[in-house]
């Protein structure tokens, strides 16, 4: 059962590894098994995202921090004790930290705070609607606020937010390798290959009829078409003294 008020070490999210063997998450099923620890795991989250596929009031979408919270938790609660809770510790990836685990739900609510602020970007151009998405992916990105299943969740809540805003993205237009690219390079602080890459996954929705939508349901498009787990489980960040690290900027604070 998860402990929302739980404060996790580093030790507490791994199984110790044996020496030579891949790190593994503390799961519900208790496999330490890397490469079986991940088939169960997307067994698991296919069948919950189908499921809220089919139930779609599972997740009230009030684009707050509780809806981000919501989704990571409707697609791990079978395989991890935390799941739908921002981390309780600081990650790396390489040489850049993502935000601080002690400012996640405040800087959680910045941005999505913008997002509603312009009204899930309704009304704008596409061209403008898909900047902005893209802009709400690179705070997302920034974030990294779980220890782990964060990409699956942000290309859910963008799938809502675009959906709020009279636009659908088919994430299966958009390839593993170019997402793999496009995050890191948005991370560097270089968006266009992320905005090439969405102008090319958003379609807008006609009003009163259908659309060329994706074949595949949003959440099982959201969760498959991803690029491929990588053995990295990300690294402590040191805490330095400083401010936060990778604070990002909301959509409004770039201009509309």
């Amino acid at each position: 059962m998860s402990d929302p008020g739980r404060r996790y070490s580093w030790e507490d999210y791994l199984y110790p590894a044996p020496a030579g063997e891949l790190p593994v998450l503390r799961n519900l099923r208790g496999t330490r098994d890397f490469a079986q620890a991940q088939i169960e795991e997307r067994i698991l989250t296919a069948g919950r995202a189908e499921e809220l596929h089919r139930n779609p009031e599972f997740v009230e979408r009030t684009f707050e921090v509780t809806h981000w919270k919501a989704l990571h938790r409707q697609l791990f609660q079978d395989v991890w004790g935390w799941a739908g809770q921002f981390r309780t510790v600081d990650i790396a990836k390489g040489s850049s930290g993502f935000t601080r685990h002690g400012h996640l739900d405040e800087h959680a609510e910045l941005l999505l705070g913008q997002v509603r602020e312009q009204r899930m970007f309704a009304g704008q151009k596409r061209a403008q609607a898909g900047r902005n998405l893209a802009i709400t992916y690179q705070g997302m990105n920034s974030l990294h606020p779980f220890r782990e299943g964060n990409g699956r969740v942000q290309r859910l809540l963008l799938s809502h937010i675009a959906e709020a805003g009279g636009l659908l993205i088919d994430w299966q237009r958009i390839s593993p390798d170019e997402q793999n690219h496009a995050a890191a390079a948005s991370f560097a602080g270089n968006l266009q290959p992320l905005i090439a890459a969405l102008e090319k996954a958003v379609i807008p929705v006609a009003r009163g009829g259908s659309t060329p939508a994706a074949t595949t349901p949003v959440a099982t498009a959201a969760l498959h078409a991803l690029p491929r787990r990588s053995k990295d489980l990300g690294t402590p960040a040191r805490p330095p003294s400083g401010p936060p690290a990778r604070r990002h900027d909301p959509p409004a604070a770039r201009g509309r």
